[in-house]
């Protein structure tokens, strides 16, 4: 549940942020990110505490910054920090395995077999990694450079329909993929 609750948190971010200004200073939202961290930490399966334990440690420095600092220009580069941190947790599944996907498609309950996609999910999580790095600089930019109302269609919206694109796109792409590797197998046989 508390998963859930965090993960809808990210999501609209952005637009707390938005309408939370005009009321709320920034290390309001740095105090409530402290909080949320401590939670999410707490939350945590013991098997993935170790692996999870730096990012979030980090995560909780850096809302102690917006705290203590009240700027909003630290506050509006959270997206960038979640961009940067899923894509160094997808990166480092490439050097030790299993990769992302394959834990993602491990608690889905599906299995993949190294040889029956031939470097498939490696070649996936490197455009996971691709697409979150080109997302944390778009997110900087917005950050910096744009109006609040800017940034916050940008990480609140656009990005999700990006990341919503790219998840369709290779939705369709993997059962292309899939046939082609069937049909190999067949020829091969």
């Amino acid at each position: 549940m508390l998963q859930f609750l965090t993960a809808g948190l990210i999501v609209v971010y952005p637009f707390l942020v938005y309408f939370g200004l005009a009321h709320l200073r920034p290390s309001f939202f740095g105090i409530a990110l402290v909080v949320i961290a401590l939670l999410r930490m707490r939350s945590i399966p013991s098997g993935q505490r170790r692996e999870l334990l730096i990012p979030l440690l980090l995560l909780i420095i850096y809302s102690v910054g917006i705290a203590l600092s009240d700027s909003e220009l630290l506050l509006r580069t959270y997206p960038v920090i979640m961009s940067l941190t899923v894509c160094y947790l997808f990166a480092k599944t490439l050097w030790q395995p299993p990769t992302m996907i394959e834990r993602f498609a491990a608690m889905r309950g599906m299995e993949i077999s190294p040889e029956g996609l031939g470097g498939y999910v490696q070649r996936l999580t490197l455009i996971w990694c691709v697409f979150l790095a080109i997302n944390a600089s778009l997110a900087a930019y917005t950050a910096i450079y744009c109006s609040l109302k800017a940034w916050a269609f940008y990480n609140g919206f656009l990005a999700y329909i990006l990341m919503g694109t790219l998840v369709v796109g290779e939705m369709m792409f993997r059962r292309f993929y899939k046939r082609r590797v069937l049909a190999r197998k067949e020829i091969d046989t």
